[in-house]
């Protein structure tokens, strides 16, 4: 190797030396340059090392080779789609993205690279796969990152921000895990402990959008909106396409700066992403199968300026097989000859990033974010200047866990229309103790039948609160939709309403904790499809009235999806 530096051989037997030594930087180093020094693009060396790295718990030096081999070799789609795949697999699905552009730009990208690309947040890492790995890995705990990925997708900070704490000590260079530590900080309020994590981060963290995300909810948190805006039009910058949902910070910030009309210009772009996520969801519903529900998605890119992708969506939709259009060959062939070579992956025209400006600078102050401001002051007198009312999930904490049940072939088959249109909450004093209760509704049995999971009631205690549906009386077991709180007797004690699939049900409170259902005494017999209801005193005679809404007719709904 001291002769011939290129011997591409001499580095390979380097780079397997170094490794079985354990030194595993300089084992990364040989086997790139060993690439950098190929003249073709040898594939199965590519996938030979690739295995090798895999097989001893290496999975990012396998991820950094496989970028260097794209760098040398700019047309090896197949190391595209792996290094997406292994991506994917870790977590780090957003970085993968700008790599598989190419893909579709020379007509190479295939369906599962495209609902990669629709919504890359919504795909979770293989557990299985990270944790074999890690088995193997020596001295390595990065793919510890998965798991906090799956709980921060969870909202679970606490168990975020424990399970990276080992990691970013350990790997200080790591962005991934760095970024999501932060955000587990932020996202507990932990406001006092940021300046010691940005004073630890290395320099190129700012091509981070997760690091502008962390940033901008810091801001928040010690009502700076200026900041603020300024951060999330940066991860607009930097990568908006995997990151639409921060679109929302953006646009409270700019309106509590009184910047109206730049905020009117997001409000557009939130709702065509808002029309690309819903015609996403109904195309996966829907088997994705529907000629319909694809050429849907392929317009919303279209709207988006995502010319490239909107393109490959249409062509996907010409194959498919259920609810076909006439015109489907006409609406491709127009959304093709928006093409060329030239065009950008995102047109212009369309590009918000490029069209938008924050007015002002900065707090300078704020850009060090806290550096002369006490816990105290972030988390109280501050916050209650700031134009923007902010939350914060207590639910788990405060013993209000609840997920709306579903059927369990819904994940496995996709949902029916049925299933999505449920989950519906009622809020009502029973006890009159004046601490709202809950009621709320579950859906996972068939419509128009009694063998869904049991509605819930949660009585609260203080700011605590219990499930006590048993104990009330409260059960009803229909395809529930959607829960009406009212006064229907004129008792003084409010009443339960549930609007279902099938038999809608009446709970009238019986003043003393505890429920009787009394929908048949009532006359009520439809068994249409309920969605939501509300209670009034429809015709000022003194008596509550009932409205309920109902959607489609017949049981073909639930035959066909």
């Amino acid at each position: 190797m001291v002769a011939d530096p290129s011997d591409v051989q001499a580095l390979l037997i380097a780079g397997n030396l170094a490794g079985h030594q354990r030194d595993f930087q300089s084992s990364l180093s040989y086997y790139q340059e060993a690439i950098r020094q190929s003249k073709t693009a040898d594939m199965p060396l590519l996938d030979n090392l690739t295995q090798s790295l895999l097989r001893s718990g290496r999975v990012f030096d396998a991820i950094e080779l496989l970028k260097t081999f794209i760098e040398r070799f700019e047309g090896a789609a197949q190391a595209r789609f792996d290094l997406a795949g292994l991506m994917t697999m870790v977590g780090i699905p957003e970085s993968s993205t700008s790599y598989l552009h190419w893909l579709f730009q020379h007509n190479q990208g295939d369906v599962e690279t495209l609902l990669l690309m629709a919504h890359p947040a919504r795909i979770e890492p293989d557990l299985e796969f990270c944790d074999s790995l890690l088995e193997r890995s020596v001295g390595d705990i990065r793919l510890r990152y998965a798991a906090a990925r799956v709980n921060a997708m969870r909202l679970q900070w606490e168990e975020v921000v424990n399970r990276l704490e080992a990691v970013v000590e350990q790997h200080p260079d790591f962005a991934p895990a760095l970024v999501l530590y932060g955000r587990g900080l932020v996202e507990l309020e932990r406001i006092d402990e940021l300046e010691q994590w940005k004073s630890r981060l290395p320099a190129q963290i700012v091509d981070s959008p997760e690091y502008w995300i962390v940033m901008g909810k810091w801001a928040e948190a010690v009502a700076d909106p200026q900041s603020a805006a300024h951060a999330f039009l940066q991860v607009q910058r930097l990568n908006g396409t995997c990151y639409p949902d921060q679109l929302n910070g953006l646009y409270r910030n700019l309106l509590a700066i009184d910047d109206e009309p730049t905020a009117q210009l997001v409000e557009v772009q939130i709702q065509r992403q808002i029309g690309l996520r819903d015609s996403f969801k109904i195309y996966l519903d829907r088997d994705r199968q529907s000629q319909t529900a694809a050429f849907a998605v392929a317009e919303s890119m279209v709207d988006l300026g995502r010319v490239w992708e909107g393109e490959a969506w249409a062509r996907h939709a010409v194959g498919l097989p259920n609810e076909t259009t006439a015109d489907a060959k006409q609406r491709y062939l127009a959304i093709r000859d928006r093409l060329s070579p030239s065009s950008p992956w995102i047109l212009s025209s369309h590009d918000l990033a490029s069209m938008i400006r924050v007015r002002g600078n900065p707090n300078s102050q704020s850009l060090r974010l806290g550096s002369n401001q006490s816990p105290t002051n972030t988390s109280g007198a501050l916050r209650k200047k700031s134009q923007i009312p902010l939350f914060q999930n207590e639910a788990k904490k405060r013993g209000f866990d609840h997920t709306c049940a579903i059927s369990a072939d819904a994940e496995s088959k996709g949902h029916w229309l049925h299933q999505s249109s449920g989950g519906g909450v009622g809020v009502i004093d029973f006890d009159l103790d004046s601490y709202p209760d809950l009621a709320v509704a579950m859906l996972d049995g068939e419509p128009l039948q009694a063998n869904s999971s049991a509605n819930r009631l949660f009585r609260n205690l203080g700011g605590q609160f219990v499930e006590v549906g048993d104990l009330c009386g409260y059960d009803d077991t229909g395809f529930s939709q959607g829960i009406a709180i009212g006064d229907i007797n004129c008792d003084g004690f409010a009443d339960i309403f549930d609007a279902n699939i099938g038999q809608n049900r009446v709970f009238i409170n019986n003043g003393d904790g505890t429920f009787r259902e009394a929908s048949e005494s009532m006359g009520m017999h439809d068994e249409s499809w309920s969605v939501s209801a509300a209670i009034a005193d429809l015709d000022a005679d003194g008596n509550a009235d009932i409205f309920a809404a109902n959607y489609c007719d017949g049981t073909r709904p639930f035959e066909h999806a």
